[in-house]
């Protein structure tokens, strides 16, 4: 098949990442309060320690990578970074933790005068967490790294707190966001025609700022939702969404259509695993000295777990794009990612073909029955009633 071309199970994949996203009134939520506390943040900081200081988003949600979770009656998870502009000799890493949780519980008391009511502050190990009616953002407290190594490294390096251990732990969670983003662009600019093509002639220069969802970031929410799923039972040994997103990232090499991208990341993410002086590695991107796998190091039957739960990732997608028919396809799906985001991108998906078949925007691929929207043969308009129409 030309790789130009999307299946039928890829478009059934992309659909149900956007049966994961978070439904549009969340992500409005979401955003306010991130714009409401980055600006409390910002006076309050200038006024009570005479430093700038700043609110901003890591993890998936800065990914695009976000998705709702298993249980309607669990929280969407959020992580943000508090930077606060201050030299690292000045405070402590203890005092930097208390003082932001200072400043938070004054942000708790704002927001409940102005009708808030469902909103508590909770103390963690590295952050502090606040918790909303259906979310909450964990905050982490966080100094700039202007140390000589991390001028060296791009994007915008921090040292971190963790009261379990006595030096500042370093980081840099713009650095990665960068280095994701830049990845999945580039990957798609060298197939830009064909990913114009299959996003309906959108610019690529759009898939920055999320206009288009890309096949890398579908495929890190769906590996994301089965190992949600998959390790219900055993939390402990679920691998970490940032491992997955650093292999997937290697692994993925520009794929517009989101099985073949997901089936790549699958079948190719173990050889991204380092191994050096008998210790597995995953390297920050962004700072090599940082190692994504230390717990695996720790725990060595974590990396087995890892590398049989992608064999079985494998096996589950295989299944499901070996059944008969959208229902049987739907069903194999729905047993592994989850039956109601299967289902619902099952509506979605057939509605769309519908669509396109009534409109004649169906194509087939020469050679092929999968049909989609591009391709070389374009498929007639057709009544559903056994006859293709005279158009």
């Amino acid at each position: 098949m030309s790789p130009n071309v999307r299946t039928d199970f890829g478009n059934l994949l992309e659909h149900i990442s956007f049966e994961l996203d978070p439904p549009p009134e969340i992500h409005r939520t979401l955003n306010g309060e991130y714009t409401r506390l980055g600006d409390f943040i910002k006076e309050d900081s200038k006024s009570r320690f005479r430093a700038n200081a700043e609110i901003y988003p890591q993890g998936s949600k800065a990914l695009g990578t976000l998705n709702r979770p298993v249980r309607g009656t669990d929280d969407f998870d959020l992580d943000a970074v508090y930077r606060r502009d201050i030299a690292l000799g000045s405070v402590t890493q203890a005092d930097l933790k208390t003082s932001t949780g200072d400043q938070l519980r004054e942000y708790v008391r704002a927001r409940r005068k102005e009708g808030v009511t469902k909103l508590e502050l909770v103390d963690g190990r590295r952050c502090w967490t606040l918790q909303y009616d259906g979310f909450h953002i964990d905050v982490l407290p966080a100094l700039p790294d202007r140390s000589e190594p991390a001028a060296m490294l791009a994007g915008e390096p921090i040292l971190i707190t963790d009261r379990r251990l006595h030096h500042w732990q370093a980081s840099n969670p713009k650095g990665f966001v960068a280095w994701f983003r830049t990845e999945m662009k580039r990957r798609i600019t060298a197939r830009s025609d064909m990913m114009e093509k299959a996003a309906g002639d959108v610019d690529v220069k759009q898939i920055e700022d999320d206009r288009v969802k890309t096949p890398l970031q579908v495929a890190v929410q769906l590996l994301k939702r089965h190992r949600d799923i998959h390790f219900q039972e055993s939390f402990g040994e679920r691998p970490i969404s940032i491992i997955i997103t650093t292999l997937a990232t290697h692994a993925y090499q520009g794929e517009i259509d989101p099985y073949r991208a997901l089936d790549r990341i699958v079948r190719d993410a173990p050889s991204y695993i380092e191994r050096r002086a008998g210790k597995v590695i995953v390297a920050n991107p962004t700072n090599p000295d940082e190692n994504f796998a230390d717990k695996w190091n720790e725990k060595p039957a974590l990396a087995r777990v890892f590398l049989d739960w992608l064999r079985k990732v494998d096996a589950d997608i295989a299944a499901a794009r070996g059944q008969s028919g959208m229902h049987k396809v739907a069903r194999s799906l729905g047993g592994v990612l989850g039956d109601d985001v299967s289902e619902g991108a099952a509506r979605r998906w057939s509605k769309q073909v519908q669509h396109q078949s009534t409109t004649g925007q169906l194509r087939a691929s020469a050679g092929s029955a999968a049909l989609g929207t591009t391709g070389p043969i374009a498929v007639r308009k057709h009544t559903f009633y056994g006859e293709p129409s005279e158009e």
